[in-house]
């Protein structure tokens, strides 16, 4: 890239600096064709550093498919798909083999660009702490997780008679993990153990995420949830616990319905 281009680009990559997923997967069509210069490639791959993973990847090409599509029809009145750039193909290639898209991995990555921010610096400190991932309290809610898998597939594994000292382990790690996602959502409800442990009990028998938004829906309408802490708090706990298997930008549509 000339440092003509970087000069010209210099306010898009600004703006893009300054966006969450939300922000791409929400904002018009219009402003996607804008803030990409008209999906150029470079601009659109620097989108992707802004998400957390993979399934959130997945969610903003099919997101930037669509805003393509519309932006062709109320330009031109008309759309194939063959008109998507060859790149879009590149993108999905990458994703459906599970590869994140980094600025590391671009075909054609941007360089460094020496210009100030025009967003604010605390807008600048949320989007690197969104990226450093969740909580150290909930990855131990991860470890548990893992070791609950371990302890379960050595379950199916025993003699009809089972080992119970196997039973007795796992029934504890099982409690353990309970008590972990009940005090990780205390402060989401009011800190009140009685109704946190209420919620979790309800979830955690392989309901489905759709489910577990319904259920927290009926929590929210009878006042059991703090309204502050019903998004992200709540949303990044279930997660890492994986009874909520869909990204954020999803869970924060279905807290709309309540």
């Amino acid at each position: 890239m000339t440092q003509e281009d970087r000069i010209k680009y210099a306010d898009e990559i600004a703006r893009i600096e300054g966006l969450d997923i939300n922000d791409i997967l929400t904002m018009d069509s219009k402003f996607v064709w804008r803030v990409t210069d008209g999906f150029q490639e470079p601009l659109v791959r620097l989108l992707f550093t802004n998400t957390y993973d993979i399934d959130e990847q997945r969610e903003l090409i099919q997101s930037l498919k669509t805003d393509f599509k519309t932006v062709c029809i109320e330009f031109s009145g008309s759309f194939n798909e063959s008109m998507y750039p060859d790149y879009f193909d590149d993108l999905e290639y990458d994703i459906q083999c599970n590869r994140l898209i980094t600025s590391i991995n671009a075909r054609k990555p941007l360089p460094p660009i020496n210009i100030p921010h025009v967003y604010p610096t605390n807008q600048q400190q949320h989007i690197v702490r969104a990226n450093t991932g969740i909580s150290s309290e909930v990855s131990r809610i991860k470890e548990l997780e893992a070791e609950n898998s371990a302890l379960r597939q050595q379950l199916k594994e025993q003699t009809a008679k089972g080992n119970d000292l196997l039973k007795e382990e796992f029934e504890r790690l099982k409690q353990k993990r309970e008590d972990m996602i009940v005090e990780l959502l205390l402060p989401a409800f009011y800190n009140i153990d009685a109704d946190a442990r209420s919620f979790v009990r309800k979830i955690d028998n392989g309901m489905d995420s759709e489910g577990v938004a319904e259920v927290t829906r009926q929590f929210l309408q009878e006042k059991k949830i703090t309204p502050s802490k019903k998004g992200r708090d709540i949303w990044k706990v279930l997660h890492a616990a994986k009874l909520y298997d869909r990204v954020e930008q999803s869970w924060t549509r279905e807290m709309r319905k309540a």
